[in-house]
């Protein structure tokens, strides 16, 4: 749901605006369906090999937009400490360094998979809620111009993780509703399609249901490196690629 809320909630003067709200279930269940997205993606792409029609990849196409939306989100709950920070970043690059080996081998390509791109992403939000900006800033463009050329996705990867950070942070008004646009186009010329925006309607749906579903946060990062070490198995025997 959208919160009417003042943008500094201990000042009265403060502009009020519109804040996104998604209940914890409902969060959760944004990560389920980015899990089967993510995975009906890959097995058309590295299993079924053909140039499959642009409807028959949409659904493939909002498992990152999801993925990086419920991390954002997650980032953007008060308390978080630079603990925090540093285990899901270890945490992130422990499980994608144990499924390199599958997606260099399926990607074909010398790139660090997703889970980097998320711990790059995680580590750009903790340096930038660091002050001054004059001191966070240039690290923070430093590490976006280099792992931009290193990771899935790249810089507009990076970018829309951003976006979806500070419009959840900002709220609903001009300059978040222009960054988050800005990160969505940027995306879609870099995938060369805009099926990502699907993900958007999925979201405000989201933030109007309560799921009763528990967090389950091993799963989710076992499952990528187990489901892309099956995968490859499966090509590497059927499809040799």
């Amino acid at each position: 749901m959208l919160e009417w809320v003042r943008m500094d909630r201990f000042s009265a003067k403060a502009p009020a605006v519109w804040r996104l709200h998604i209940p914890d279930g409902a969060l959760e269940g944004l990560k389920w369906i980015a899990l089967a997205s993510m995975l009906y993606d890959h097995v058309v792409r590295f299993l079924l090999m053909g140039p499959a029609p642009a409807p028959a990849t949409a659904f493939g196409r909002i498992a990152f937009p999801l993925f990086a939306f419920t991390l954002a989100y997650n980032l953007s709950r008060p308390g978080l400490d630079g603990g925090i920070y540093r285990r899901l970043i270890m945490r992130l690059i422990g499980f994608g360094l144990l499924a390199l080996p599958a997606t260099l081998y399926l990607v074909q390509v010398q790139q660090l998979n997703i889970l980097f791109t998320l711990a790059t992403a995680v580590a750009l939000v903790w340096i930038l809620e660091q002050r001054p900006l004059w001191y966070s800033l240039p690290i923070a463009g430093i590490l976006f111009a280099a792992a931009g050329t290193q990771v899935e996705y790249g810089w507009p990867g990076l970018a829309l993780m951003l976006s979806f950070s500070y419009f959840i942070r900002r709220g609903v008004t001009l300059d978040s509703l222009a960054a988050l646009a800005a990160g969505f186009m940027a995306l879609s010329v870099s995938n060369g399609s805009q099926w990502g925006l699907l993900s958007l309607p999925i979201i405000l749906a989201a933030s109007q249901v309560t799921l009763p579903l528990r967090r389950h946060k091993w799963f989710f990062y076992a499952f990528y490196p187990a489901h892309l070490a099956l995968i490859a198995w499966l090509a590497w025997q059927f499809v040799r690629i």
